[in-house]
């Protein structure tokens, strides 16, 4: 459109200025509803590194509250931690922590891998104080690789641990 052509918008001629303006009055609000959706996109579509991150979170959360039985829901039937299998692992939490919560469970992921198959593997590092009446001793520190597994229905259990520490 020539700068000294009829504007519909103004009736009659329009300076370069209220072009330049009706411009911005389009683009703007489409910029800003592309970063919305941007946005929006990031914050919905969970990936599967966030969900074994969210994983990782309920377990400490689990553990801090005493809700065992959520905790293990997490554990694959064929969980294993080193030699010690799941229903082993399990007998020894409720023997001794049946009622009682964590005081402290930190952890700090050294980093999450997304592998082939539905297959996932974290390196992390944990600090666990247990309850002073824990025959199972007061602090433990330890640096462990856990393995991840995608069952069908989309959901991620743990599969096995190992202890880095020793």
């Amino acid at each position: 459109m020539a700068a000294d052509a009829p504007s519909s918008t103004t009736g009659g001629f329009s300076p370069p200025g209220i072009r330049a303006f009706l411009r911005l009055r389009i683009l703007l609000p489409l910029a800003a509803l592309a970063v919305l959706l941007g946005f929006l996109v990031e914050k919905l579509v969970v990936t599967d590194a966030e969900r074994v991150d969210r994983i990782l979170e309920d377990l400490r959360s689990c553990a801090l509250e005493g809700r065992w039985d959520e905790a293990f829901a997490h554990l694959d039937d064929d969980f294993a931690l080193e030699e010690m299998r799941r229903e082993d692992l399990e007998a020894l939490v409720k023997k001794h922590l049946a009622g009682q919560k964590m005081e402290r469970f930190d952890y700090w992921k050294k980093d999450v891998e997304i592998l082939e198959d539905g297959l996932a593997r974290a390196r992390v590092q944990v600090l666990l104080r247990l309850p002073a009446s824990s025959p199972m001793g007061a602090r433990f520190l330890g640096t462990f690789r856990i393995f991840f597994r995608k069952r069908p229905d989309g959901t991620w259990v743990l599969t096995r641990a190992e202890n880095l520490s020793s």
